[in-house]
């Protein structure tokens, strides 16, 4: 092999080095985003059942009745809001 030939792969090989080294940290990066989310995600599960048993247990009626009331206080609102938005149904 020629001198400049040997030069030529050495450099190639000084270049990929720096390549792998970029990609190595940018996976680590996105390893380390992905880790964080999962955690978030891990975290948000258990809330996310809870809420939908509770949207469960709700029957008909019980909108009805709260659909009754003339002056809602701003709880109830709230949280009629949020079931609706839950159920993709329209608050009054």
């Amino acid at each position: 092999m020629s001198a400049s030939r040997m030069n030529w792969c050495c450099l190639c090989v000084k270049v990929v080095a720096a390549d792998e080294a970029v990609a190595n940290e940018a996976a680590a990066a996105a390893q380390a985003i992905k880790d964080e989310c999962e955690n978030d995600l891990a975290e948000a599960i258990p809330a996310l059942d809870a809420a939908i048993s509770a949207l469960n247990t709700l029957k008909p009626a019980d909108i009805t009745e709260v659909r009754a009331m003339k002056v809602l206080s701003v709880r109830r609102c709230f949280t009629l809001s949020s079931v609706c938005s839950f159920t993709q149904h329209t608050f009054l």
